[in-house]
C-alpha cells in the first residue's frame, strides 16, 4: 500500500447511503484519502461513483453514513462551505463555460480565494504554459483535452487540500488520457491530494497509488493499483476490453480529439 496512507486522512467515508427516490445509488459505501494520495474510483456506468463524489462535495444528501473532511465531520455540510473548506471539483463533461476565455474561466476558480486570486491564477499558469499562451482565448475554441487542463486549472485556482476528478477520460483520445492522468500523477508528486472516478481502469491504475472497486452501489474491491491489475476479478471485469478510444490527437495539438 502506499506510503502515504500512513499520513492523515483528509477524507474518510463510512457507511454511506444515498439513493435517487426509489433507486439506492450508495449502499455503505467506505473509502478513505490520505494526505498526499492519488485515489482512484473504479466500475462501470451506474456504479454510483459519480453519486459519491456528489454525496462527498454535499450536492446529493446521505441517507446514513459519516463524511469526514480534515477529521470533521461534513456529512450534511453546503458545497460552499467545503469549497471554502479546502475541496474543489473538476466536474464529469469538463464544466467550462465556452463563451468564455481561458482567463475568464480560471478567475471564476478564483471565487473563494479573492483577496489572492491574481497571485493564484498566475501560479496555475506558470504550471500550465499551454493555458498561458491561450489565456485570451475563448474555451469553447479549444480541443476537448485543452478544455480538460483549462477544467484542472481552474480547480487548482483555490489551491485545494483536496481535488475530486469526475470521468476526464470520456470523450478524449487515448494519447490525450494518459497526458491528463499524467498531469494528475504530477500534482500529486507536488503532494495534492486526488480522488478520481474513472471508468477507463487499465489507464487510471498505471498513474494512480490505490483503488476502490464499486459495484451497484456497492464496495466490492480495494487495494493499492498493483494488486488490483492483479487481482483476476478485476482483470476480467475492466481490464480485458481495449483502450480505443474516438480519435488521435494530443492536448498541445491545434485540434484533432474532442
Amino acid at each position: 500500500m502506499s506510503s502515504a496512507t500512513s499520513a492523515q486522512a483528509i477524507l474518510r467515508v463510512s457507511d454511506l447511503w444515498v439513493s435517487y427516490g426509489h433507486i439506492q445509488a450508495l449502499r455503505g459505501i467506505n473509502i478513505e484519502v490520505h494526505e498526499g494520495e492519488f485515489v482512484v474510483l473504479l466500475g462501470s456506468n451506474g456504479a454510483g461513483k459519480s453519486t459519491l463524489l456528489n454525496a462527498i462535495l454535499g450536492v446529493h444528501t446521505a441517507e446514513r453514513g459519516v463524511v469526514e473532511y480534515m477529521g470533521r465531520d461534513v456529512t450534511r455540510q453546503k458545497t460552499e462551505k467545503l469549497v471554502a473548506a479546502g475541496m474543489s471539483a473538476v466536474p464529469e463533461g469538463r464544466g467550462i463555460l465556452a463563451d468564455m476565455t481561458v482567463m475568464e474561466n480560471l478567475q471564476l476558480g478564483a471565487y473563494h480565494v479573492k483577496h489572492k486570486a491574481n497571485e493564484q491564477i498566475e501560479k496555475v499558469l506558470e504550471r500550465f504554459p499551454l493555458l498561458m499562451e491561450r489565456r485570451s482565448q475563448s474555451a469553447g475554441t479549444l480541443s476537448g483535452g485543452q478544455q480538460q487542463l483549462l477544467a484542472i486549472a481552474r480547480a487548482l485556482v483555490s489551491s485545494p487540500k483536496l481535488l475530486l476528478v469526475d470521468e476526464p477520460s470520456i470523450g478524449l483520445a487515448p494519447l490525450v488520457v494518459d497526458e491528463i492522468l499524467g498531469t494528475l500523477a504530477e500534482l500529486k508528486g507536488s503532494n495534492q491530494t486526488i480522488l478520481l472516478s474513472e471508468q477507463n481502469a487499465k489507464k487510471a491504475l498505471q498513474y494512480a497509488d490505490r483503488g476502490y472497486v464499486l459495484h451497484l452501489g456497492t464496495n466490492a474491491v480495494e487495494g493499492t493499483c498493483a494488486e488490483l491489475r492483479c487481482d483476476l476479478d478485476v482483470q476480467r471485469a475492466y481490464l480485458g476490453g481495449s483502450d480505443a478510444a474516438p480519435e488521435s490527437g494530443t492536448i498541445s495539438s491545434q485540434g484533432g480529439e474532442k
